[in-house]
């Protein structure tokens, strides 16, 4: 006789980070949870493996955009992870016109603006985002009519592809305040000591201890639906290939908004938002990761590279925790946005040639142990920033989205995506609080000069 299928809380497709957070909150509120993971490894684009013996990331970045304070952080210590998150000490630097310019302070950044019609601009700038407004184009749009010149206009473009894996020139206005905003309110980025997959499998540690069961190389065949809700799945066992059935009463989908509607699609469930393709405009990119006998940058930030042809900004990881390199070596992550459907070949060795310019006889010296194309297929994020699914369109079926496609306003990568898991989880257990990172304006305003001066003196 056929088993019968095992019945869940709730049922998390993908154990990427935005799976595994929503997993371990549930299952701490006494939810019983599965996640399926189609893959070996768990933490999706925010895991790393061993490779000529550095920790070579299996997304952009090792890195936290808020460091401890922000709300990938907060996520992480709810669900039961603690670990160092130690922010930057340097606000960045930048290459500009082959010189390399420190900015320890935020007032130092002016430093690379040529005149004082340029630093006001940018007071300017920053505090009309500050103060909010609308404006139905892009940021960059926003900045040309502001008559931003273009060494300001270059700042916040390279933050953006660095960052964001886009161009100021395609994220709205509105989100790009609130970018800009978050990066106030939560501050520097920061490398979690371990780098990515530290983080990876710290969750993943968190979420068994709180009862979750995790399977591995598990496929998702089919969802099953029984009166009109989804109610469970059909899964493929890829080492054994053994198929089983489980039923649940929620189903959870790290697996973005694209793929998840095709699931759903092809249930044949007569859903209003079945007809549309929901498919954001994804955020594609390519990284470069080198491995230098000497130190390339002699802190703990971003450098943004404001001369180049296509590298955005580097980060020298090791400079926080040197063991995500071997033998004392240096570990040195690029990255760059593209265009989609670009020649990645071609756009790999214009970053070279970047990198040979920036560095010259020192980059002879160095190994490119790897390059990572990000196509629209597999990349950096689902959803351009500010592009995201921003609600739940197949929840009144029994279907949720949290990661990389549904992030909140304003919160850049793996924050937003965090923070929608966070999110998701509260609304599911019916907590009156669906947003835990954030703060009242009250707590926040009277925080703010605090934040200000720490900002400046850094």
């Amino acid at each position: 006789m056929p088993t019968a299928p095992e019945h869940y809380d709730a049922l998390i497709i993908g154990a990427g980070i935005g799976g595994l957070i929503a997993a371990a909150q549930l299952a701490q509120a006494g939810q019983r949870v599965l996640v399926v993971e189609n893959m070996s490894f768990v933490g999706g684009r925010f895991s790393a493996f061993p490779v000529a013996g550095i920790e070579f990331a299996s997304g952009a970045f090792h890195t936290l955009p808020h460091g401890g304070a922000g709300p990938a952080a907060q996520a992480l210590r709810r669900a039961g992870v603690q670990m160092s998150i130690p922010s930057a000490k340097v606000i960045a630097s930048f290459h500009v016109n082959g010189q390399h310019v420190v900015a320890r302070t935020g007032f130092e950044v002016f430093k690379i603006l040529p005149g004082i019609r340029d630093k006001w601009k940018m007071c300017d700038v920053l505090l009309r985002s500050w103060r909010g407004g609308s404006y139905d184009g892009s940021y960059g749009q926003w900045l040309i009519e502001q008559d931003a010149s273009e060494r300001v206009r270059a700042i916040f473009d390279r933050f953006c592809q660095f960052a964001l894996s886009t161009t100021v020139y395609d994220i709205p206005f509105d989100e790009g305040r609130e970018v800009i905003r978050a990066v106030l309110k939560y501050g520097l980025p920061g490398v979690p000591v371990g780098g990515a997959r530290a983080v990876a499998n710290g969750l993943h540690r968190a979420a068994l201890r709180a009862g979750v069961t995790v399977r591995k190389n598990t496929h998702v065949d089919a969802l099953l639906t029984q009166d009109g809700r989804v109610c469970g799945a059909r899964l493929r066992d890829r080492r054994r290939d053994v198929v089983s059935e489980v039923r649940a009463d929620v189903i959870i989908s790290n697996a973005g908004p694209g793929s998840t509607h095709d699931m759903l699609r092809e249930t044949g469930l007569n859903h209003h938002t079945l007809a549309d393709d929901i498919s954001p405009p994804p955020a594609v990119g390519l990284k470069v990761q080198v491995s230098s006998a000497k130190s390339l940058i002699d802190h703990d930030s971003i450098m943004f590279c404001l001369d180049t042809q296509r590298i955005a900004g580097i980060l020298q990881v090791t400079n926080v925790d040197p063991n995500l390199s071997r033998d004392g070596r240096h570990l040195l992550i690029s990255h760059q946005t593209i265009a989609p459907g670009a020649d990645w070949q071609h756009e790999r060795d214009l970053a070279l040639e970047d990198w040979r310019y920036l560095f010259g006889d020192d980059f002879v010296d160095c190994e490119v142990v790897g390059v990572s194309h990000f196509p629209a297929r597999f990349p950096v994020n689902w959803a351009r920033q500010g592009h995201d699914v921003r609600t739940q369109p197949f929840a009144d079926v029994g279907v949720w989205l949290v990661g990389d496609g549904v992030k909140p306003p304003g919160l850049m990568m793996v924050e937003g995506v965090a923070a929608s898991a966070e999110q998701v989880a509260a609304q599911i257990l019916g907590h009156a609080n669906v947003t835990p990172w954030e703060k009242s304006f009250t707590q926040w305003a009277r925080a703010l000069p605090g934040v200000l001066w720490r900002w400046a003196r850094q």
